[in-house]
């Protein structure tokens, strides 16, 4: 092993979780009132659907995807956050940013900033999208 890298070993299970990952992510297809839907079609009701309940059950469907990758995100985040530590870092996060030549301590600064300028009156202003 080089220094500053990961061992092939940790390297090849990350590369192989990540993959699963994805696979599960982009295969995935909720129940929306018994039919197998995609991401556009479960947007589609959340966007435009007047009906309070049907928007209810899309975004539950959308949340489903969930159960089906927790273990795998938990066993990502431990093999990263230990990864990250091997290497001299905190955590996964601090190793990102530093790798991204972006500092912790300014970025928190700037997000603070940008969430006080847009409270008004105790509630957070929302931007129209689209």
């Amino acid at each position: 092993m080089q220094p500053h890298q990961v061992s092939d070993e940790t390297r090849d299970a990350l590369v192989r979780l990540e993959a699963k990952l994805d696979g599960l992510f982009n295969s995935f297809r909720p129940d929306l009132d018994g039919e197998a839907v995609n991401d556009n079609a479960i947007a589609n009701v959340l966007r435009h659907s007047n009906d309070a309940h049907e928007r209810e059950q899309a975004w539950l469907a959308s949340k489903a995807i969930g159960p089906v990758v927790a273990d795998h995100v938990r066993v990502l985040a431990h093999l990263r956050n230990e990864s990250a530590r091997q290497l001299g870092a905190r955590d996964y996060f601090a190793l990102t940013l530093a790798t991204s030549e972006l500092d912790e301590d300014r970025l928190f600064a700037t997000l603070a900033a940008v969430d006080d300028a847009t409270r008004l009156h105790g509630t957070h202003v929302v931007l129209p999208t689209g």
